[in-house]
């Protein structure tokens, strides 16, 4: 069984979408009826069926707010707007015959499952999806929408030396090397096995690096606990706060979270520097041209939604489709 397959094994149970009671009315309507258009596009048309399918994970991941107030009425608009340059990007890909490499979805799955914590995971497909399998189809349609985007902006002209020049004399200070904590860490299932670290560690002085090797299951055991060099904000607030309350060399109390009990030991402290032209010059170059990508795919949705016959239903969302535009 690959890791794919055992995820769904572990995930795929039928989880409640939290949020699709406030709209069980439209989920429940006889099979038999027509069911209800939220929008038109040009030939394509979505349900409501579909639009609760698809995009009500959007509303409860922006906090869920309750129908028939004007967050809700704002949310939606929102999310209606993304949904017509979504179907405007995915006709494109039809139109040209772009489509997903075979297991590339799969792929994309298993990188997500190893990149996540188990249990949040569930809580999240639970919170979000109906079905393993929607998150799934959501998980290919991003690839496939990331895919007509790089497209449609990629064919952008490199910057040019002067433009690099002038962004970085312009904004010199953006790019100074910010301050780097090199953290080392242990970790152990039990805070009695933590407790009992601490002692060989202040008591009897063993080594850290030697007993993070012997003890701790964390990826990092084999480097003698290494995690790495970090940034401000590029740690867990759970980690970063009490690293950032030692003293380079020093070692914390036992820290719980929900992979166990971590021992952390700052190494040391790279203070905030400012960058030369030559280090920052790529950087520079790369938010350049990011900017022109995303300015070339505005101005091509922009003449999308001018060439294309788009229509939101007024009696499914008559608050809504008052401003579009």
């Amino acid at each position: 069984m690959n890791g794919t397959a055992q995820a769904y094994a572990r995930l795929g149970r039928s989880v409640m979408f939290a949020a699709l009671a406030a709209f069980a009315p439209s989920c429940e309507r006889d099979t038999r009826k027509a069911e209800p258009i939220v929008l038109r596009i040009d030939d394509r048309t979505i349900t409501r069926r579909e639009f609760d399918r698809r995009l009500l994970p959007k509303l409860v991941a922006r906090g869920n707010p309750p129908p028939g107030s004007e967050a809700y009425a704002d949310e939606v608009q929102k999310l209606l707007k993304e949904e017509i340059d979504e179907q405007l990007l995915l006709g494109e890909a039809r139109r040209k015959g772009y489509t997903l490499d075979p297991g590339e979805a799969d792929r994309e799955v298993e990188r997500l499952l190893a990149a996540y914590d188990p249990e949040e995971l569930d809580q999240e497909l639970t919170r979000r999806y109906q079905t393993i399998d929607q998150w799934r189809e959501d998980v290919a349609r991003r690839l496939l929408l990331r895919k007509v985007v790089s497209t449609l902006a990629g064919e952008v002209p490199a910057p040019e030396e002067s433009e690099i020049r002038q962004r970085f004399d312009t904004f010199r200070p953006r790019y100074g090397q910010p301050e780097q904590l090199s953290v080392s860490q242990i970790l152990v299932r039990a805070e009695t096995e933590a407790a009992d670290i601490l002692q060989l560690l202040r008591k009897k002085n063993i080594p850290f690096g030697e007993l993070a090797k012997a003890r701790s299951i964390a990826p990092e055991a084999s480097r003698e606990g290494l995690m790495g060099t970090f940034a401000p904000g590029e740690l867990p607030p759970e980690i970063e706060e009490p690293v950032r309350r030692l003293a380079a060399g020093e070692i914390s109390d036992a820290v719980r979270t929900s992979y166990g009990y971590h021992i952390f030991r700052l190494n040391g402290v790279t203070p905030a520097g400012s960058a030369s032209y030559e280090q920052a010059k790529d950087r520079i170059a790369a938010e350049l041209r990011d900017e022109r990508q995303e300015a070339a795919l505005n101005e091509w949705l922009e003449r999308r939604r001018e060439e294309t016959r788009i229509e939101i239903a007024d009696d499914v969302f008559p608050d809504v489709s008052k401003d579009r535009n």
